[in-house]
């Protein structure tokens, strides 16, 4: 225990120096970071009313399940490359030939926050191609629907909440006095190991 005293004790201004860097990187960084916005975009699934007869007596009693359920498989819908690489083509984005198949998986991020509500997050550059995606998942949900001859199903797309990122400047802060923290140890280690040698 009296080694690491007298190491941390010997290396005490160094560190300190190296963290306050460290820190001040953290907090430089949140400025330099090119600006973007965070995307919030809200569909709400309804299922068609079926016709009134004694075989849908209890239609309504399981209209809620049967709904989550696909509310399910319109969520797995935005990690699947085939049905994003088709919003990204109706949004007409260029770059879609760069992307990789881990690419297409991590460019949404869906959330089913209720049995007929699924939350879509995902973050731009510009707030216009923010709208610009919205009216492409409506397309290719449309797309979906049509192709897959699902009729009992109908997929409201609303107004995308659209917010420029802000970036914490303390998280980047404490990141930043940690890596710093560890470097300025290996440094001063490798310093003491070789110096004594």
């Amino acid at each position: 225990m009296n080694i690491y005293r007298r190491f941390f004790k010997k290396y005490a201004f160094f560190l300190v120096i190296i963290v306050v860097i460290g820190g001040s990187l953290g907090i430089a960084v949140t400025r330099l970071l090119p600006e973007s916005y965070d995307v919030s975009l809200a569909l709400n699934i309804e299922r068609k009313p079926s016709p009134n007869t004694d075989f849908y007596t209890y239609d309504g009693y399981y209209a809620i399940q049967a709904t989550e359920l696909f509310g399910k498989s319109v969520t797995s819908w935005f990690i699947t490359p085939d049905f994003v690489e088709d919003v990204l083509t109706n949004a007409n984005k260029s770059d879609i030939a760069d992307l990789s198949v881990k690419d297409f998986r991590t460019i949404f991020t869906p959330e089913q926050i209720s049995a007929n509500g699924v939350e879509v997050r995902f973050q731009v550059k510009e707030a216009e191609l923010g709208v610009t995606l919205t009216d492409a998942i409506f397309n290719s949900i449309t797309e979906y629907l049509e192709s897959r001859s699902i009729q009992d199903y109908s997929i409201q797309v609303g107004n995308p909440v659209i917010r420029q990122t802000q970036y914490n400047p303390v998280f980047f802060s404490l990141g930043g006095i940690i890596l710093a923290f560890a470097i300025g140890v290996t440094i001063a280690g490798i310093k003491e190991y070789y110096w004594k040698k």
